[in-house]
């Protein structure tokens, strides 16, 4: 199983200001690294990847804060990153790395399927949730204990 870690993203220029820091949930250092790149791109277009740095925050099932919003909001409190998680369109399996800024989506990294090796954003009903022990997790009383 992949885990999921999360890393703090920047630029080599700004290493010191923290406020130019990005946090992106993970498997590895080089995804978050170009997630970091992609998402700073868009506004910079002459930043080279090179340039970037990553560097781990904490691994593990972490709660972030914007994964706990959405989680609350639509009443699934037990999402957290690295959860296990598959689409109920066409099957494909992912872990839960992220969440979208508008308050609405889960941003997961696809483990299988035509997706594989990518991020994608589903709203949280398009989800089937799963325990660590690979249990569907349908109810609220089905995610006590995890």
């Amino acid at each position: 199983m992949v885990k999921i870690k999360q890393y703090r993203v920047f630029h080599k220029d700004f290493e010191d200001d923290e406020r130019y820091h990005q946090f992106f949930h993970a498997p590895s250092a080089q995804h978050a690294k170009y997630e970091g790149y992609l998402d700073l791109q868009d506004c910079w277009q002459e930043v080279k990847y090179i340039d970037m740095r990553a560097k781990l925050e904490y691994k593990g099932s972490a709660l972030c804060p914007r994964i706990k919003h959405i989680a609350d909001y639509r009443g699934k409190p037990w999402v957290r990153a690295g959860m296990k998680v598959k689409s109920k369109y066409d099957g494909a399996e992912g872990l839960i790395v992220d969440a979208g800024g508008s308050g609405a989506y889960f941003k997961a990294f696809m483990t299988s399927g035509g997706s594989k090796g990518t991020s994608c954003y589903f709203h949280p009903n398009e989800l089937k949730y799963f325990t660590k022990d690979g249990f569907e997790i349908r109810e609220p009383e089905d995610y006590l204990g995890l």
